[in-house]
């Protein structure tokens, strides 16, 4: 299953041991050499290691337990990456040669894996959007703090600018109406959740 960058952000966790609904999810955090997910953000800044992320459903993240929510820091494989280096959405990307192709509009995940599996590159001229490119990640050679650096023997972007929309229509983005609640008759019957409360 594919899902882009933008579909992912905004979408509603549940936490298995408790039934119930535990926030929402604000980043990705990917390992910048090996291009897996290491951490989830949640609205209140918490910190989700990526082995208690259970299986991607198609609708909502699904995580272990409230144990697993960390405040900021705990993490010690996310405090080992470099901030500049944590986020892709907006980084340059150059060719091995320094020719600049834009910059990262949305990235495409792989959710059996939770791998990096394509990157949405846009370049624009006086603001509006001049060439799109699809970049496998495959092409990626490495992603430093300032760019994303790839292969000089690149996709051209007129040969990818149909798949870019065909993707782009083919994980299409839900709709809130379309997130189904998993607990929802339980939740019911519950108190709203607070975040407050994840460790006391």
């Amino acid at each position: 299953m594919l899902k882009l960058y933008s579909q992912l952000i905004g979408l509603p966790f549940y936490l298995l041991d408790e039934e119930q609904k535990g926030g929402i999810i604000t980043q990705l955090i990917l390992d910048p050499e090996r291009g897996n997910l290491v951490a989830l953000i949640t609205v209140g800044g918490q910190w989700i290691a990526a082995l208690d992320v259970a299986p991607f459903n198609g609708e909502y993240w699904e995580i272990s337990s409230g144990d697993a929510l960390l405040e900021e820091g705990e993490l010690v494989r996310v405090m080992e990456i470099s901030e500049k280096k944590r986020w892709l959405i907006h980084k340059p990307v150059v060719t091995k040669d320094g020719e600049y192709l834009g910059r990262i509009d949305d990235f495409v995940m792989e959710m059996e894996t939770l791998t990096l599996a394509q990157l949405y590159v846009t370049k624009k001229f006086l603001f509006l959007t001049s060439e799109k490119r699809i970049i496998h990640r495959s092409e990626i050679l490495e992603i430093t703090e300032k760019s994303v650096v790839v292969k000089n023997d690149r996709i051209e972007a007129p040969e990818t600018l149909k798949d870019y929309f065909k993707l782009k229509e083919k994980v299409g983005a839900l709709e809130p109406s379309q997130i189904r609640c998993p607990f929802r008759l339980k939740m019911i019957q519950k108190t709203p959740f607070r975040q407050s409360e994840m460790r006391s």
